[in-house]
């Protein structure tokens, strides 16, 4: 018994020593920031600010709210990703840059926050029913690197 308890023991010591991932996402680099802010910041409603709890925006697209489990052969730590700009689309909740990644992703349309009234949660992105799609021809890439995010971030959800 005393093994059992034991062993118990230092199975939750080493559990609570894993850092424990709020969610994986491709992080923009410095010029796609750069250049989202230079597109969309004149759609951009009066009584939003480019800021979540944690972070400034825009800052990443979510692959999936948790570890890459599934994810990780299409997206592994580390490795860059192009995404495409298609559209965007603005709620009184929140204001996203929709996109097209190379592969699947959790959320049902990727997408980027971009910008948040003051208190706001980017998980609101996710409820954005109105959408506009940008021609072709004004469409861009954007990328950045895969990480799984700590959870001492989780501040929101996207």
């Amino acid at each position: 018994m005393k093994l059992i308890v034991e062993s118990w023991r230092k199975f939750l010591k080493e559990e609570e020593g894993k850092k424990k991932i709020a969610y994986s996402g491709v992080m923009l680099d410095k010029p796609s920031i750069e250049k989202l802010i230079k597109v969309f910041e004149k759609y951009k409603p009066d009584n939003f600010v480019k800021k979540a709890k944690a972070y400034d925006l825009p800052h990443h697209m979510t692959i999936v709210p948790s570890e890459l489990g599934q994810y990780a052969n299409d997206y592994p730590v580390g490795k860059e990703i192009k995404l495409k700009v298609i559209g965007y689309g603005i709620s009184e909740d929140a204001m996203a840059i929709k996109v097209k990644p190379p592969f699947p992703v959790k959320n049902n349309i990727p997408h980027i926050t971009f910008a948040l009234p003051v208190g706001g949660v980017p998980v609101k992105s996710n409820d954005i029913k109105q959408w506009t799609e940008l021609d072709e021809k004004d469409q861009f890439d954007v990328s950045g690197n895969v990480e799984e995010m700590p959870e001492n971030i989780k501040n929101y959800k996207e």
